[in-house]
């Protein structure tokens, strides 16, 4: 007798959701970004419903796409939409041509998006489909072609780096802690490559559609226009994901700071609980390389706030002026 005995370990493990849509003027994407905010979120409301029988026809999805000559059936599955996402439904924005819908937390997404996208006259960019690593933005930020004033644009480009890196900024306000972001941009003596937008700009955001449309502000407050690209972050949690376009040009004259852990001190249990929140990986073991840095490019404000805590613990901790932007 042969007996083989098998133990295995599953789980949901769900990832975030974002799909990428281009069309032919800003026009139509705005008009298509509110058609489908609407439909998600009647969608959302059909899929999510509790304590009342679910209508028994088709979901707004369904009738939506059926009326653009995209097939959907509802199915039984509930995979097809957000689980365990604490955003409630799905983000849809437009920025210039583009249109977004994104989701943080869920197993797939109906494929009837990108049909509606070729069905209303554009076509997709980008599908991230189930994706476990941080997404990656990186804005392509341009002043319109013809322009009559491109001695000015190297000023320009600073007055966005410097909105950016303000302490409600997208590069503050927004970001993931654990991951500083990066820009590349025109300057005095230095003319943008041709092909090339006058500023470039990477960062992983914690709140996709608020970071989005902090940089879309910023970038339209002096005339520019924003294509975005997304991608997912492959490589060791915590690692520089942006790393190759550093350093960062112009400098921006906003005061972005370090946050240094020097000396643990006893409470390491404390102290590590402060570290996890802050993004730090590993944290028990990192513990044992002092000094450590904390927090990269961040406000004055959020490194007082950090510091504070951490030495509420009985640590050590400095602040310094950040290496990671110039």
């Amino acid at each position: 007798m042969r007996i083989r005995v098998w133990t295995a370990f599953a789980s949901n493990n769900s990832g975030s959701y974002v799909i990428v849509g281009s069309f032919p003027s800003a026009e139509l994407a705005a008009e298509v970004a509110g058609e489908l905010r609407d439909v998600v979120g009647a969608h959302h409301a059909w899929k999510t419903a509790e304590g009342q029988p679910r209508d028994p026809g088709p979901s707004p999805l369904a009738v939506y796409a059926t009326a653009l000559g995209v097939t959907h059936t509802d199915e039984a599955d509930s995979d097809d939409w957000l689980q365990y996402s604490q955003q409630g439904a799905p983000g849809v924005w437009a920025i210039g041509h583009q249109v977004f819908v994104y989701c943080d937390y869920t197993v797939t997404m109906p494929r009837a998006f990108g049909h509606v996208f070729y069905a209303r006259g554009g076509r997709v960019d980008t599908e991230l489909d189930h994706a476990h690593h941080p997404i990656v933005a990186t804005f392509e930020i341009y002043f319109p072609w013809p322009t009559p004033e491109v001695e000015a644009i190297p000023g320009d480009v600073q007055r966005i780096v410097d909105a950016l890196c303000a302490d409600d900024g997208a590069l503050v306000a927004h970001r993931v802690p654990w991951q500083a972001p990066v820009w590349r941009g025109t300057t005095a003596d230095k003319p943008a490559a041709f092909g090339e937008g006058d500023l470039l700009v990477a960062a992983v955001f914690d709140d996709l559609a608020a970071g989005f449309a902090g940089v879309q502000a910023a970038a339209a407050a002096v005339g520019a226009l924003v294509r975005v690209r997304v991608a997912e972050a492959h490589g060791e949690h915590g690692a520089d994901a942006l790393a190759h376009l550093r350093p960062c040009v112009p400098p921006t004259t906003r005061p972005l700071v370090d946050v240094v852990l020097d000396a643990v001190g006893p409470a390491r249990t404390g102290l590590a609980k402060h570290l996890t929140a802050v993004g730090v990986v590993d944290e028990q073991a990192r513990m044992q390389t002092v000094p450590l840095v904390v927090l990269e490019a961040v406000s004055v404000a959020q490194a007082e706030a950090a510091a504070t805590a951490l030495r509420a613990e009985g640590a050590t901790v400095r602040i310094r002026a950040s290496r990671v932007t110039v």
